[in-house]
């Protein structure tokens, strides 16, 4: 079915067995976790990992936006309800952010670097990459 979600919620019935299981440590990805206030500090890293891109691909940047945009049926048709409560420009600025941040972190480049140095941060935010409520659709990338 066209209209159903690519990336799920966790049941409840296996939510109730250990609600942290599901819940990210440190960083949100995609509209599910979006906005919780323990996830908020990592924004102002995704923000810069953003400002780096922007800086090596200055002309870029605004049609990624465009392009982002333009995807956006497509972006909601992925999730459940939780991409509703998000009006465009939100959603396309998580995606933007959220993508860039996974690219980044592909590509090793960490323009925030004294954040990976401390404690588990690096493994948290790679537990948090894998969580099911915790993803973008492929194509964002």
């Amino acid at each position: 079915n066209e209209n159903r979600g690519c990336i799920y919620k966790v049941p409840h019935r296996l939510r109730e067995v250990n609600e942290k299981a599901y819940e990210p440590n440190v960083v949100s990805i995609g509209p599910y976790h979006h906005g919780k206030q323990h996830l908020k500090a990592m924004q102002v890293i995704k923000r810069s990992f953003f400002r780096k891109i922007a800086e090596e691909n200055n002309p870029n940047v605004n049609e990624l936006a465009r392009t982002m945009r333009s995807l956006e049926a497509r972006i909601r048709k992925c999730y459940e309800e939780a991409a509703f409560y998000l009006d465009s420009h939100q959603l396309v600025q998580m995606m933007l952010l959220d993508g860039c941040f996974i690219v980044q972190l592909i590509r090793g480049i960490h323009p925030a670097e004294g954040i990976f140095e401390v404690g588990r941060v690096q493994t948290d935010i790679l537990h948090d990459l894998l969580l099911l409520e915790n993803q973008l659709p492929f194509f964002v990338l």
